[in-house]
Protein backbone atom coordinates (compact mmCIF):
# COMPACT_ATOMS: atom_id res chain seq x y z
CA UNK A 1 0.00 0.00 0.00
CA UNK A 2 1.15 3.49 -1.01
CA UNK A 3 1.06 6.28 1.23
CA UNK A 4 0.96 9.81 0.37
CA UNK A 5 1.88 12.36 2.90
CA UNK A 6 -0.19 15.35 2.41
CA UNK A 7 1.02 17.94 5.00
CA UNK A 8 3.26 19.77 2.59
CA UNK A 9 0.70 20.37 0.24
CA UNK A 10 -1.93 21.99 3.02
CA UNK A 11 1.13 24.09 4.13
CA UNK A 12 2.02 25.40 0.56
CA UNK A 13 -2.04 26.26 0.16
CA UNK A 14 -2.24 27.93 3.37
CA UNK A 15 1.09 30.14 2.36
CA UNK A 16 -0.31 30.75 -1.02
CA UNK A 17 -3.46 31.67 0.70
CA UNK A 18 -2.56 34.33 3.22
CA UNK A 19 -0.31 35.48 0.64
CA UNK A 20 -3.39 36.33 -1.77
CA UNK A 21 -5.41 37.74 1.28
CA UNK A 22 -2.25 40.03 2.34
CA UNK A 23 -1.76 41.02 -1.59
CA UNK A 24 -4.86 41.53 -1.29
CA UNK A 25 -4.77 43.95 1.55
CA UNK A 26 -2.30 45.68 0.82
CA UNK A 27 -3.75 46.12 -2.81
CA UNK A 28 -6.83 47.57 -1.02
CA UNK A 29 -4.49 49.94 1.63
CA UNK A 30 -2.95 51.19 -1.47
CA UNK A 31 -6.03 51.70 -3.31
CA UNK A 32 -7.54 53.82 0.11
CA UNK A 33 -4.04 55.45 0.19
CA UNK A 34 -4.09 57.05 -3.09
CA UNK A 35 -7.97 57.80 -3.15
CA UNK A 36 -6.76 59.63 0.25
CA UNK A 37 -4.45 60.84 -1.26
CA UNK A 38 -6.36 62.61 -4.48
CA UNK A 39 -8.93 63.41 -2.44
CA UNK A 40 -6.62 65.40 -0.32
CA UNK A 41 -5.09 66.98 -3.42
CA UNK A 42 -8.73 67.63 -4.81
CA UNK A 43 -9.56 69.42 -1.21
CA UNK A 44 -5.74 71.26 -1.33
CA UNK A 45 -6.58 72.64 -5.00
CA UNK A 46 -10.84 73.35 -3.92
CA UNK A 47 -9.42 75.72 -0.79
CA UNK A 48 -6.92 77.10 -2.61
CA UNK A 49 -9.31 78.13 -5.56
CA UNK A 50 -11.71 79.42 -2.52
CA UNK A 51 -8.70 81.27 -0.43
CA UNK A 52 -7.87 82.94 -3.95
CA UNK A 53 -11.60 83.76 -4.71
CA UNK A 54 -11.67 85.37 -0.84
CA UNK A 55 -8.72 87.16 -1.65
CA UNK A 56 -9.83 88.75 -5.15
CA UNK A 57 -12.73 89.67 -3.07
CA UNK A 58 -11.33 91.38 -0.29
CA UNK A 59 -9.17 93.18 -2.95
CA UNK A 60 -12.67 94.35 -4.45
CA UNK A 61 -14.25 95.11 -1.70
CA UNK A 62 -11.19 97.39 -0.72
CA UNK A 63 -11.65 99.12 -3.74
CA UNK A 64 -14.95 99.49 -3.54
CA UNK A 65 -14.72 100.97 -0.14
CA UNK A 66 -12.37 103.62 -1.27
CA UNK A 67 -14.78 104.34 -4.56
CA UNK A 68 -17.38 104.60 -1.59
CA UNK A 69 -15.16 107.17 0.57
CA UNK A 70 -14.56 109.15 -2.80
CA UNK A 71 -17.77 109.89 -3.43
CA UNK A 72 -18.97 110.38 0.11
CA UNK A 73 -15.61 113.22 -0.11
CA UNK A 74 -17.37 114.69 -3.28
CA UNK A 75 -20.69 114.91 -1.74
CA UNK A 76 -19.92 116.75 1.03
CA UNK A 77 -17.79 119.18 -1.31
CA UNK A 78 -21.32 119.34 -3.27
CA UNK A 79 -23.35 119.82 -0.23
CA UNK A 80 -21.03 123.15 0.61
CA UNK A 81 -20.89 124.25 -2.28
CA UNK A 82 -24.76 123.73 -2.78
CA UNK A 83 -24.54 125.89 0.91
CA UNK A 84 -22.32 128.90 -0.82
CA UNK A 85 -24.55 129.04 -3.62
CA UNK A 86 -27.39 129.48 -1.26
CA UNK A 87 -25.71 132.12 0.82
CA UNK A 88 -24.74 134.14 -2.29
CA UNK A 89 -27.92 133.73 -3.46
CA UNK A 90 -29.34 134.92 -0.09
CA UNK A 91 -27.28 137.92 0.02
CA UNK A 92 -27.82 138.74 -3.70
CA UNK A 93 -31.92 138.49 -2.84
CA UNK A 94 -31.36 140.68 0.75
CA UNK A 95 -29.80 143.43 -1.41
CA UNK A 96 -32.00 143.42 -4.63
CA UNK A 97 -35.32 143.03 -2.12
CA UNK A 98 -35.54 146.54 -0.79
CA UNK A 99 -35.07 148.09 -5.02
CA UNK A 100 -37.55 145.38 -6.00
CA UNK A 101 -39.75 146.41 -3.11
CA UNK A 102 -39.80 150.18 -3.90
CA UNK A 103 -40.41 149.42 -7.93
CA UNK A 104 -43.27 147.59 -6.49
CA UNK A 105 -44.56 149.99 -4.51
CA UNK A 106 -44.32 153.02 -6.65
CA UNK A 107 -45.27 151.17 -9.79
CA UNK A 108 -48.94 150.91 -8.43
CA UNK A 109 -49.41 154.06 -7.28
CA UNK A 110 -52.65 155.91 -8.44
CA UNK A 111 -50.85 159.04 -10.04
CA UNK A 112 -51.79 162.30 -8.74
CA UNK A 113 -53.78 161.27 -6.22
CA UNK A 114 -51.57 159.72 -3.71
CA UNK A 115 -48.16 159.87 -2.40
CA UNK A 116 -46.06 157.47 0.30
CA UNK A 117 -44.65 158.79 2.94
CA UNK A 118 -43.08 155.68 5.25
CA UNK A 119 -42.38 152.04 4.29
CA UNK A 120 -41.28 149.81 6.62
CA UNK A 121 -40.16 146.04 6.07
CA UNK A 122 -39.25 143.55 8.53
CA UNK A 123 -38.70 139.82 6.84
CA UNK A 124 -41.86 138.96 4.84
CA UNK A 125 -43.75 142.01 6.39
CA UNK A 126 -44.41 144.71 4.77
CA UNK A 127 -46.24 148.44 5.85
CA UNK A 128 -46.46 151.72 3.79
CA UNK A 129 -47.73 154.75 5.50
CA UNK A 130 -49.18 157.23 3.07
CA UNK A 131 -51.69 160.19 1.96
CA UNK A 132 -54.19 160.14 -0.12
CA UNK A 133 -57.11 162.47 -1.78
CA UNK A 134 -59.88 159.98 -1.67
CA UNK A 135 -60.95 156.45 -0.25
CA UNK A 136 -61.06 155.17 -4.20
CA UNK A 137 -57.35 155.73 -4.87
CA UNK A 138 -56.31 153.84 -1.60
CA UNK A 139 -59.05 151.29 -3.01
CA UNK A 140 -57.60 151.22 -6.60
CA UNK A 141 -53.81 151.11 -4.83
CA UNK A 142 -54.91 148.19 -2.69
CA UNK A 143 -56.45 146.04 -5.74
CA UNK A 144 -53.10 146.62 -7.32
CA UNK A 145 -50.66 145.61 -4.77
CA UNK A 146 -52.82 142.33 -4.51
CA UNK A 147 -52.66 141.82 -8.07
CA UNK A 148 -48.97 141.33 -8.18
CA UNK A 149 -47.62 137.48 -7.64
CA UNK A 150 -45.31 137.94 -4.52
CA UNK A 151 -47.82 140.24 -2.71
CA UNK A 152 -50.34 138.46 -0.64
CA UNK A 153 -52.78 139.00 2.46
CA UNK A 154 -53.02 143.28 1.41
CA UNK A 155 -55.04 145.00 4.17
CA UNK A 156 -55.92 148.18 5.33
CA UNK A 157 -54.70 148.92 8.69
CA UNK A 158 -55.83 152.51 9.11
CA UNK A 159 -57.18 155.56 7.66
CA UNK A 160 -57.91 158.56 8.98
CA UNK A 161 -58.74 162.37 8.11
CA UNK A 162 -56.00 164.94 7.38
CA UNK A 163 -56.34 168.52 7.22
CA UNK A 164 -52.83 169.35 8.10
CA UNK A 165 -51.93 170.52 4.37
CA UNK A 166 -52.52 173.31 3.08
CA UNK A 167 -55.64 172.92 4.64
CA UNK A 168 -56.91 170.17 2.28
CA UNK A 169 -59.25 167.43 3.11
CA UNK A 170 -56.88 163.84 2.56
CA UNK A 171 -56.81 160.69 4.02
CA UNK A 172 -53.98 159.42 5.63
CA UNK A 173 -53.71 155.38 5.66
CA UNK A 174 -51.74 152.71 7.02
CA UNK A 175 -51.06 149.30 4.40
CA UNK A 176 -49.65 146.09 5.25
CA UNK A 177 -49.09 142.69 2.93
CA UNK A 178 -46.90 139.87 2.96
CA UNK A 179 -44.43 138.92 0.64
CA UNK A 180 -44.11 135.46 -0.58
CA UNK A 181 -40.66 135.61 -2.14
CA UNK A 182 -38.53 137.63 0.53
CA UNK A 183 -36.36 135.73 2.64
CA UNK A 184 -37.06 135.38 5.77
CA UNK A 185 -33.90 136.33 7.42
CA UNK A 186 -33.32 140.30 5.48
CA UNK A 187 -33.07 142.83 8.12
CA UNK A 188 -35.09 145.50 9.19
CA UNK A 189 -35.09 148.87 7.00
CA UNK A 190 -37.49 152.13 7.03
CA UNK A 191 -38.29 154.62 4.46
CA UNK A 192 -39.78 157.21 5.25
CA UNK A 193 -40.38 161.03 4.63
CA UNK A 194 -42.79 163.31 6.47
CA UNK A 195 -42.44 166.24 4.80
CA UNK A 196 -45.53 166.49 3.39
CA UNK A 197 -44.08 166.41 -0.37
CA UNK A 198 -43.93 162.45 -0.86
CA UNK A 199 -41.32 160.20 -1.52
CA UNK A 200 -43.00 158.35 -4.48
CA UNK A 201 -45.75 160.72 -6.14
Amino acid sequence: MIRINLLPFRSVRKKEAARRQLTIFVGSLVFVLAMASGYSYFLSAKNKNLNEKIRNARIEIQQYNQINSEIAEIKVQLDVLSQKINIAQSFEAARTAPVELLRDISGQIVKKQMWITRIDEMAENVRISGIALDNPAIAEYMTRLQSLPNYTDVKLESIQQDTSIRGLSLKRFNISFHQVAQAADNPKWVLENESGNGIIH
